[in-house]
């Protein structure tokens, strides 16, 4: 009987044994596996800057626009036009003079026409936190201004590299070769730093609402509209923002404050268009309507009228987003929110604006956080992103890009409707912690 007894704790302790082996040889096998993927992702995406930087950034031995007209980037003759009046303006700012409208030291260019001569330097439309920065270093020479456009470029760069990297690595090519990224980066265009400075703090302060609201604030300093993806925080009760995000906003207030004070010189120098453009606004400088305006202005009221109607239907038929709300559900806070503010800065620019094309850059995040969802309101929406960015490729390409913008524009409204009901549901999760916190503190 004791045999019998000893043999059977024997057969349990070797069963035991294999057991934990066997547990153990799996784990070994998964985080192997785990390994294997990262270090993919890692070499793949260092593979894919490299070729950027080496053509884009680091290719003084390419012709400058015949690199960016591979990409039918309707390039100019140098680098960082957009750029140049920011450069130009900090002379002038140096000199005394004003540095917003037309005045005789903004229209001789210099020092940009000392290098180029062709170059148009255009009125300032910018906020003046940039001449004030850029006059800062008392430098007027191109080699500074080509470490400021290196600067911009990069920044957009690694802005792109950790949302691929986090969300999507494959989808890093077709994002960073794009006609629309490569529109911002030949223009030199501070929108690339925008981008940066309204997404990347997302993700680097995932746990902090106060810092996350204050870089949206600091973004909008920059270039006004990421004051849009405010909308990310709103809340159902009073004050209908979180105390923290409230805090972050306050005291990034005065700063954006400054810059929105410039607005009325801002848009006074800024240009519109309709190819190579997006905005609902853009149809009043659409070829078709050149000779009668009235019917650009019936169009908009048209679409209009089908986007609201469509939204109307959305929202009284639970069973058309059902799927969605299924996608969003399955989104961290932080996810939620960066989608959230990529889709409203793209929605209220596209209402309120007529935008340059190379603003679509900021519906990067929107793409890249979707990767993973499956319904069809979400593959419509990154169809259309992906469709949008590599249509310009294309003869007309960069007039259907502006028309894929409307369809885009009611698709991307659904789903930012569903996630900010979501938001507001999570948010009284936000308060009650709040309300926690505070009573501790006290």
């Amino acid at each position: 009987m004791a045999t019998h007894v000893a043999i059977r704790g024997r057969h349990s302790v070797e069963s035991a044994r294999r057991t934990v082996s066997v547990e153990l040889l799996d784990y070994g096998r998964s985080r192997m596996r785990s390994h294997d993927k990262l270090l993919t992702r890692v070499c793949f995406c260092g593979v894919v800057v490299l070729g950027f930087v080496k053509m884009f950034v680091f290719s003084a031995d390419i012709p400058w626009r015949a690199k960016y007209q591979l990409f039918s980037v309707p390039a100019w003759t140098y680098p960082g036009a957009d750029a140049r009046n920011i450069q130009t303006a900090a002379r002038c700012f140096r000199e005394g003079t004003p540095i917003f409208g037309s005045n005789p030291c903004i229209m001789a260019g210099k020092p940009v026409k000392d290098t180029y001569p062709e170059a148009n330097v255009w009125v300032l439309n910018y906020p003046s936190v940039w001449v004030r920065g850029y006059a800062f270093f008392n430098d007027d020479s191109e080699r500074f201004f080509m470490h400021f456009w290196n600067a911009n470029t990069l920044l957009l760069a690694v802005g792109i590299l950790i949302y691929c990297f986090r969300y999507s690595y494959l989808s890093l090519p077709l994002l960073l070769f794009s006609p629309i990224t490569l529109l911002v980066i030949e223009r030199g265009n501070i929108d690339a730093t925008t981008f940066f400075f309204t997404f990347v703090p997302l993700l680097a302060f995932a746990s902090s609402r106060r810092l996350q609201s204050f870089f949206i604030g600091f973004a909008a300093a920059l270039k006004l509209f990421p004051v849009f993806g405010y909308i990310a925080f709103l809340r159902r009760r009073k004050p209908f923002i979180g105390r923290e995000a409230l805090i972050g906003a306050l005291v990034a207030a005065p700063i954006v404050l400054y810059s929105v004070l410039e607005l009325p010189k801002i848009l006074e120098g800024t240009l519109n268009g309709f190819e190579v453009a997006y905005g609902l606004s853009s149809l009043t400088q659409a070829p078709t309507f050149d000779q009668d305006a009235h019917l650009a202005y019936l169009c908009m009221v048209g679409f209009i009228v089908l986007w609201i109607a469509t939204l109307i239907l959305f929202a009284r038929n639970a069973f058309l987003t059902k799927a969605i709300d299924s996608d969003l559900g399955d989104l961290k806070d932080i996810d939620l929110t960066a989608l959230l503010v990529s889709c409203s800065i793209f929605l209220l620019t596209f209402v309120a604006l007529s935008n340059w094309a190379y603003r679509l850059i900021f519906l990067i995040p929107a793409f890249v956080i979707l990767a993973r969802s499956r319904s069809m309101l979400a593959t419509t929406v990154r169809g259309h992103i992906l469709a949008i960015f590599w249509v310009p490729v294309i003869p007309q390409g960069w007039i259907i890009e502006n028309l894929l913008c409307f369809p885009l524009a009611i698709a991307a409204s659904i789903l930012f409707y569903r996630g900010v009901s979501l938001q507001l549901e999570r948010s009284e999760g936000y308060g009650q912690v709040e309300a926690t916190a505070g009573r501790v503190g006290r």
